[in-house]
């Protein structure tokens, strides 16, 4: 062979591993941007999970209870706990919204779906929703405000936690 074919074949050799490369390496940036949606959506379901442990605590139980069944009867101090507990799931939902917006998550609405009525969908929930959508309607959140009264607005999901307690005693006390 030739000495320029020796350089062609070289050229070509070269040409093959910088394409090699660069699918390495994009292969490489798609697993990290992977990695990194599953550890920001762990974000939210800690916040969810942090939530769930609270509701287990006996008294913070009770005041749920009675933030469903009196709200107007709730303490000062019982209202400060419930407007941390509503807070830190809206601050779940606007991460997930957040993450979504610059293009890390494919969709951001279905946290909010699940998990809306359950929060806001009756009593002292309702009520600080109603009152702090205000505040998100004119910020960057509008569309978490959007998406939560959507969510609240499917009747049977909010009525589902309104009444399941009721349900569940109903169908023990016909046995």
């Amino acid at each position: 062979m030739k000495r320029a074919d020796w350089k062609d074949i070289a050229e070509l050799i070269g040409i093959a591993a910088s394409v090699v490369g660069l699918i390495l390496v994009y292969a490489e940036l798609r697993q990290t941007s992977t990695v990194a949606r599953v550890e920001m959506s762990n974000e939210a379901n800690e916040i969810f999970a942090e939530s769930d442990r609270q509701e287990q605590e006996s008294e913070f139980a009770g005041i749920l209870v009675k933030a469903e069944t009196s709200p107007e009867s709730l303490t000062k101090t019982e209202r400060t706990q419930l407007n941390a507990y509503y807070r830190r799931v809206l601050h779940a939902y606007s991460r997930e919204n957040y993450y979504y917006r610059v293009g890390l998550f494919s969709e951001w609405v279905s946290p909010i779906r699940r998990t809306a009525p359950r929060y806001f969908g009756g009593g002292y929930g309702r009520a600080w929703w109603n009152t702090r959508k205000k505040f998100l309607i004119s910020s960057t959140r509008s569309e978490v405000a959007a998406e939560v009264d959507r969510s609240l607005e499917q009747s049977d999901a909010a009525m589902f936690y309104q009444e399941f307690d009721s349900e569940v005693l109903r169908i023990i006390e016909q046995k």
